[in-house]
Protein backbone atom coordinates (compact mmCIF):
# COMPACT_ATOMS: atom_id res chain seq x y z
CA UNK A 1 0.00 0.00 0.00
CA UNK A 2 2.85 2.41 0.80
CA UNK A 3 4.27 1.91 -2.72
CA UNK A 4 0.89 2.83 -4.22
CA UNK A 5 0.78 6.05 -2.19
CA UNK A 6 4.30 6.99 -3.27
CA UNK A 7 3.42 6.30 -6.93
CA UNK A 8 0.40 8.60 -6.66
CA UNK A 9 2.42 11.35 -4.99
CA UNK A 10 5.11 11.21 -7.69
CA UNK A 11 2.89 11.53 -10.75
CA UNK A 12 4.84 11.28 -13.96
CA UNK A 13 3.76 13.52 -16.78
CA UNK A 14 6.62 12.48 -19.08
CA UNK A 15 5.66 11.32 -22.55
CA UNK A 16 3.97 12.42 -25.75
CA UNK A 17 0.74 14.35 -25.23
CA UNK A 18 -1.71 15.32 -27.97
CA UNK A 19 -4.11 18.25 -27.88
CA UNK A 20 -4.24 22.01 -28.39
CA UNK A 21 -1.67 24.51 -27.15
CA UNK A 22 -2.69 27.97 -25.89
CA UNK A 23 -1.34 29.59 -29.07
CA UNK A 24 -3.33 31.36 -31.84
CA UNK A 25 -4.44 29.03 -34.64
CA UNK A 26 -2.22 26.22 -33.34
CA UNK A 27 -4.66 23.39 -34.05
CA UNK A 28 -3.77 19.85 -32.92
CA UNK A 29 -0.34 19.60 -31.28
CA UNK A 30 2.09 16.98 -30.08
CA UNK A 31 3.84 18.01 -26.85
CA UNK A 32 6.71 15.82 -25.63
CA UNK A 33 7.48 16.27 -21.93
CA UNK A 34 10.88 14.74 -21.21
CA UNK A 35 12.14 13.50 -17.82
CA UNK A 36 14.91 16.15 -17.99
CA UNK A 37 12.35 18.97 -17.57
CA UNK A 38 12.61 19.92 -21.26
CA UNK A 39 9.79 19.81 -23.79
CA UNK A 40 9.29 20.16 -27.49
CA UNK A 41 6.12 20.67 -29.47
CA UNK A 42 4.79 20.81 -33.00
CA UNK A 43 1.32 21.88 -34.14
CA UNK A 44 -0.54 21.28 -37.40
CA UNK A 45 -3.01 24.17 -37.47
CA UNK A 46 -3.41 27.17 -39.75
CA UNK A 47 -0.19 28.41 -38.14
CA UNK A 48 2.40 25.64 -37.82
CA UNK A 49 3.86 26.33 -34.38
CA UNK A 50 6.93 24.37 -33.22
CA UNK A 51 9.52 24.85 -30.53
CA UNK A 52 11.37 23.81 -27.40
CA UNK A 53 11.47 24.88 -23.80
CA UNK A 54 11.39 23.72 -20.22
CA UNK A 55 8.59 22.73 -17.88
CA UNK A 56 7.94 21.97 -14.25
CA UNK A 57 5.08 20.58 -12.21
CA UNK A 58 4.67 21.91 -8.68
CA UNK A 59 1.64 20.47 -6.96
CA UNK A 60 -1.16 20.98 -9.46
CA UNK A 61 0.50 23.85 -11.38
CA UNK A 62 2.29 23.18 -14.68
CA UNK A 63 4.72 25.88 -15.82
CA UNK A 64 5.98 25.84 -19.39
CA UNK A 65 8.69 28.22 -20.56
CA UNK A 66 9.17 28.69 -24.28
CA UNK A 67 12.85 29.01 -25.23
CA UNK A 68 12.78 28.79 -29.04
CA UNK A 69 9.61 29.01 -31.11
CA UNK A 70 8.91 28.98 -34.84
CA UNK A 71 5.71 29.78 -36.70
CA UNK A 72 5.48 28.48 -40.26
CA UNK A 73 9.25 27.91 -40.22
CA UNK A 74 10.17 31.44 -39.06
CA UNK A 75 11.65 32.05 -35.63
CA UNK A 76 9.52 34.15 -33.28
CA UNK A 77 11.72 36.63 -31.43
CA UNK A 78 9.26 37.61 -28.69
CA UNK A 79 8.21 34.16 -27.39
CA UNK A 80 10.45 33.91 -24.31
CA UNK A 81 7.70 33.64 -21.76
CA UNK A 82 6.30 31.29 -19.16
CA UNK A 83 2.71 30.06 -19.09
CA UNK A 84 1.12 28.43 -16.08
CA UNK A 85 -1.84 26.08 -15.96
CA UNK A 86 -3.81 24.42 -13.20
CA UNK A 87 -3.66 20.70 -13.96
CA UNK A 88 -5.91 17.73 -13.25
CA UNK A 89 -4.33 14.43 -14.18
CA UNK A 90 -6.47 11.31 -14.65
CA UNK A 91 -4.32 8.49 -16.01
CA UNK A 92 -3.37 9.44 -19.55
CA UNK A 93 -5.60 12.50 -19.72
CA UNK A 94 -4.50 15.91 -18.49
CA UNK A 95 -6.97 18.78 -18.10
CA UNK A 96 -5.25 22.18 -18.17
CA UNK A 97 -6.65 25.59 -17.23
CA UNK A 98 -4.52 28.34 -18.83
CA UNK A 99 -5.77 31.80 -17.76
CA UNK A 100 -9.42 30.96 -18.37
CA UNK A 101 -8.80 28.65 -21.36
CA UNK A 102 -9.57 24.97 -20.72
CA UNK A 103 -7.58 22.43 -22.73
CA UNK A 104 -7.24 18.64 -22.64
CA UNK A 105 -4.13 16.67 -23.58
CA UNK A 106 -4.11 12.90 -24.01
CA UNK A 107 -0.91 10.86 -23.58
CA UNK A 108 -0.41 8.35 -26.40
CA UNK A 109 2.32 6.24 -27.95
CA UNK A 110 1.36 7.46 -31.44
CA UNK A 111 -0.69 10.34 -32.87
CA UNK A 112 -4.48 9.96 -32.92
CA UNK A 113 -5.90 8.73 -36.19
CA UNK A 114 -8.24 10.95 -38.22
CA UNK A 115 -11.22 8.80 -37.14
CA UNK A 116 -10.45 9.43 -33.43
CA UNK A 117 -10.44 13.24 -33.68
Amino acid sequence: MFAALVACANRSIDGAWYGPMPLPEAGECRVRLMPTGKFDFACAGAKRWAGVGSYGLSGSVLSITFEEVEVNGRREADMSRTLQADVRLAGNEMSLQFAGQSLTWVRRLSPPSATEE
